[in-house]
Parts: C-alpha cells; structure tokens; sequence
C-alpha cells in the first residue's frame, strides 16, 4: 500500500484535485463491505515491515475480518532510528554522513546481491502467517503488482489510470488517481468474492 492509500496524507494531487479520502481504494473495499478499516500501510514499507505489523496485528484479528496483505519489492529495507524503524533511501549526494556511507555500502555489497535469500524468509513467514489466520476463519491473501515476487494473487496495474493520467503530466506521480482506485477497489471486491465462493 503506502504513498496515496492511506487517508490523511495530503499528497499533492489530493489537495489541487481533492475529492476526499474516502475515494481511496480501501476505503472504497471496506465501505462496499461494511466493515471499519484498519489500515497499516506506511510510505515506502518493506516487506520486512509487512511481516513485522502482521504479527503485532494477530491479536487483534477476528473470523469475520478481511486481511489483504500487499507485497512490495524485495529491494525495500529498514534501519532502526531513535524514532522507530525508518525505510531507506539512498540518495546521491556529495554531502553523505557516515551513516549514508554506510547504508550506501550495505545496498552495494549486502542489500543488492542477497534480497532474494531476504525474500524468502519473508515469504516463508508471510506464509505461515496466512495458514494461521485461514485456520482462524479468516479470509486473507496476498497480492503483489511485481513479477516475480510470490503471493497468491499478481494484479496488473498496468490497464490502472494514474495520476499522470489524469492530470496529463502535471504532476509526474505513476500512483492511482482518484479513478484508479475505484478500479483497483473493484479488482479487489472481485478477489474477495471470489474467495468467499471458494475460488483461489
């Protein structure tokens, strides 16, 4: 999820084209479903956070709730800061601190060459935690717009209207516009009935 899904961000586009964030697509999923929602996305999360709010979150998840569970790309990882835990990005800069170096090093030599043996510890518990809340009564899954990345579903967003659709370049941002999430909220509905049919 992240940038553009969660309510009370006030990115650019919603304030010079604003229409409420209730037009946010899961907003627009748990409206059409009833249910409150509860939403954990955060700006640039890795999927490392994923795991780690999945499991904060278990406690606190019924049989009658919904878990939609978005993968992002296994390139995304997290340092801990005196504020929590702070996603990384490297920027290019002649003015690096140490810790810049550092972190610039650990993507160079760590980060890059070993994410996939990262991703699969982080799909193999991302797993796990979906056969305990499918034991639980719970419908759940998992979805990714990136080949390659194992989930149970992979949904093109491709055919999805952005907002440099929609403001013809004015503001250069690839996320949903205001109608790419009612599509993307109508993909997700049909997953979700799909589910309840017992189609996987």
């Amino acid at each position: 999820f992240g940038h553009g899904c969660k309510s009370g961000q006030e990115y650019e586009y919603e304030k010079l084209y604003p229409l409420g964030d209730e037009n946010l697509w899961p907003n627009l999923v748990s409206n059409h479903f009833k249910k409150d929602l509860i939403n954990k996305s955060k700006p640039g999360f890795s999927n490392s956070g994923v795991v780690r709010e999945l499991i904060k979150s278990l406690c606190d998840i019924g049989k009658d709730d919904i878990v939609i569970i978005g993968k992002t790309d296994s390139f995304r990882f997290e340092v801990p800061s005196e504020y929590g835990m702070d996603s990384v990005i490297a920027e290019h800069d002649e003015n690096f601190t140490d810790k810049d170096k550092a972190l610039i090093y650990y993507i160079k030599y760590i980060q890059v060459p070993f994410h996939e043996s990262l991703q699969k510890e982080l799909d193999e518990s991302i797993d796990s935690i979906q056969k305990i809340l499918t034991q639980m009564g719970v419908l759940n899954f998992t979805w990714n717009y990136h080949h390659g990345i194992d989930s149970n579903y992979f949904i093109s967003i491709d055919p999805i209207e952005r907002i440099w659709d929609d403001t013809n370049r004015k503001i250069n941002d690839p996320h949903f516009s205001w109608k790419g999430h009612k599509q993307f909220s109508d993909i997700i509905q049909n997953t979700i009935y799909s589910l309840k049919n017992g189609n996987r």
